[in-house]
């Protein structure tokens, strides 16, 4: 009997408490929020977050971070990157030995542009012999939770932790691909979110298939170039973390990242739109990792650059269509 503990109950903590079960696992589901945890252990259902969807009776939630991590095999962080380093920071002392750390938030940390396997490590005890590994992918919330069929990578700098990660979480229709590109995992779920945005601009703008295929082209060339920034192999970048997630966040009406440009190309603030939804939508902040990555490394990245006027300096939407005519 494997024991999984997930951290964070939004939308994807609990669509990976509804995905990972199988009969010879125990879940532990972890939130600080008690209306959350009320939610759940009243009707079995997230209704905050993830409406609409079912977990097991059999999960256990709780309010006690130590009490869901308690000899588990394998700690699940799926919170928004902006929480990992606190909730790093609370498992260090009681995190088990054995276990194995995944972490599926997509974003690098403000200001530091750290990646979150680096976040994670900075804050848990240097002689601690816990394995961190990287899970990013196309995996929406809303069709984990609904029994489709998703596919991810997950990383490991030690190449048999990825391999034990797989072992310990995936099902037959939640598929893992072991890998040791940690950097090239972390970058594609991060930059994609980005550009899910540009692509919900799009379509608000009312392109074509043409200008879509060609915006998504040119998309995945510059998150190529930023993973590469961060030590990536380019390579990685057109599997399931780069160009499987890009697509599925730019296309899919459940992506938040998508409809957050669609929206701001009808002529909504960005305040607006964010204050109108509980689950946080990682594409602005990446929008600014981006910027600061491009600075350091002295990348020429139109699409990056137009994103990042429209987000946070207010140019007007229309500023994209500029950036991918002149962009190469």
């Amino acid at each position: 009997m494997s024991r999984i503990a997930v951290l964070g109950a939004g939308a994807l903590g609990t669509a990976m408490a509804v995905a990972l079960q199988k009969r010879d696992r125990t879940i532990n589901l972890w939130t600080i929020e008690a209306d959350v945890a009320e939610s759940l252990r009243r009707t079995h259902e997230n209704t905050k977050y993830l409406p609409g969807f079912k977990i097991s009776p059999s999960v256990h939630v709780t309010l006690d971070c130590g009490e869901a991590i308690e000899d588990a095999d394998v700690v699940l962080i799926t919170v928004p990157s902006h929480a990992v380093r606190d909730v790093a920071r609370t498992i260090a002392a009681v995190i088990p030995e054995g276990a194995v750390l995944v972490c599926a938030a997509k974003g690098l940390e403000d200001g530091t542009w750290k990646r979150m396997s680096e976040v994670v490590r900075e804050e848990l005890p240097p002689d601690l012999p816990v394995p961190i590994v990287a899970l990013s992918g196309p995996c929406l919330a809303p069709e984990m939770a609904r029994g489709s069929v998703a596919a991810v990578d997950v990383a490991c700098e030690q190449a048999a932790a990825a391999r034990r990660a797989r072992s310990l979480l995936a099902t037959p229709r939640f598929r893992m691909r072991p890998m040791t590109d940690v950097a090239g995992v972390e970058a594609g779920g991060t930059f994609k979110n980005a550009y899910a945005v540009g692509a919900g601009i799009g379509d608000g703008l009312g392109w074509g298939m043409n200008e879509r295929a060609a915006y998504l082209t040119k998309a995945l060339a510059e998150i190529a170039r930023l993973a590469s920034a961060l030590g990536a192999r380019r390579s990685t970048l057109y599997g399931l973390s780069g160009l499987g997630d890009l697509a599925v966040t730019s296309m899919s009406p459940n992506s938040r990242n998508r409809r957050l440009g669609e929206e701001l190309s009808r002529g909504r603030e960005l305040k607006e739109i964010l204050s109108a939804t509980v689950n946080v939508t990682e594409g602005v902040a990446a929008t600014r990792a981006a910027g600061a990555i491009s600075a350091q490394h002295h990348l020429r990245l139109p699409i990056a650059a137009a994103l990042h006027a429209i987000l946070h300096d207010g140019e007007a939407p229309k500023t994209l269509e500029r950036a991918l005519k002149s962009s190469r």
